[in-house]
């Protein structure tokens, strides 16, 4: 019972290093992103999911991500490279 607590634990621990570990990257992608979509807005009105979409880059990426790609997708936008 002991062993399985602290396998847990250390499992639990390694878990939110990595999600840690991800975030910057997926920071900088969405705003690369983020900078894609305003280049491509540039002469537009600003789409409220995209203008929402970037305003959360910083603090929730992932759910972001995928908003910002589809729009760009839709409008035969290059995706940046997520390296």
């Amino acid at each position: 019972m002991i062993y399985r607590a602290s396998t847990l634990a250390a499992a639990a621990a390694l878990l939110s290093g990595v999600v840690l570990a991800q975030t910057p990257s997926d920071t900088t992608y969405c705003n690369a992103l983020s900078a894609s979509y305003r280049n491509f807005a540039r002469s537009g009105q600003i789409d409220t999911n995209a203008a929402q979409a970037m305003s959360q880059c910083s603090n929730n990426p992932t759910t972001s991500i995928p908003v910002l790609e589809r729009i760009l997708q839709d409008n035969k936008v290059p995706l940046p490279s997520r390296t």
